[in-house]
């Protein structure tokens, strides 16, 4: 069964001109001239039969049947978006593209990268480092690496591993010091504070202390989640 030619342009105008209220600024985004625009959306408004936009002085506002159109034509785009990314990605082959901050890549992945090579000679390992947000469908990036709490609409987490958190100082700043006695590692005293200096919230060289009297071993929800489409 063969497809109707639908009005491909047409769309496009249209889509951009509704999210902008206005000819102008679509014409801006897309490239061409506001007459463009106005001349598309009429060949879309032709051949469905209805309006799509109604004046109101110098703006243009969305009929009911443009009202109507507008979010069935955006999910129409966002998917053929996400299809052309996946496509492109198909075509990358054995490539496989994984966004980390700087810090992590270069303390944590870049003693195993030697390892994970070894291993799977085949994949192409390629690292962005960056912390900005990802958008999957726009960015050719497979998996992100992120610290947070793994809740996140669309995407499947995996806990890498959690973060544990305690008060440090320098050994100059502890009168007395004492040892915690909280963590394992923890073998001197040069790594411990006292429970007068944890109390007093606030060191001589600005930072927040605990804010309370006596020990206590603070503790994080969160850690470095991997995160990759569904």
């Amino acid at each position: 069964m063969s497809r109707p030619l639908l009005p491909l342009s047409g769309f496009r105008a249209f889509e951009a001109a509704a999210r902008h209220l206005s000819f102008a600024r679509a014409a801006e985004e897309l490239r061409v001239t506001p007459a463009a625009i106005s001349h598309q959306v009429r060949t879309l408004e032709d051949y469905l039969g209805v309006p799509l936009f109604r004046r109101s002085g110098r703006r243009v506002l969305l009929t009911e049947a443009g009202q109507i159109l507008l979010p069935d034509l955006r999910r129409s785009f966002d998917l053929m978006e996400a299809a052309m990314g996946q496509a492109k990605r198909l075509a990358a082959g054995g490539i496989l593209t994984v966004s980390m901050s700087p810090s992590f890549a270069a303390k944590w992945l870049m003693p195993r990268i030697e390892h994970f090579r070894t291993r799977h000679p085949d994949i192409d390992l390629r690292i962005d480092a960056d912390v900005r947000l990802v958008d999957f469908s726009a960015n050719e990036v497979d998996i992100v690496i992120r610290y947070g709490p793994g809740s996140y609409p669309g995407l499947e987490s995996v806990l890498l591993f959690e973060e544990e958190l305690f008060p440090v100082c320098s050994p100059s700043f502890c009168p007395v010091p004492v040892r915690c006695g909280t963590s394992p590692t923890c073998g001197n005293t040069r790594c411990c504070m006292t429970r007068r200096s944890i109390s007093q919230g606030r060191s001589r060289h600005g930072g927040s202390g605990c804010k309370r009297s006596g020990w206590s071993r603070p503790s994080t929800s969160t850690g470095d989640c991997a995160s990759i489409p569904r």
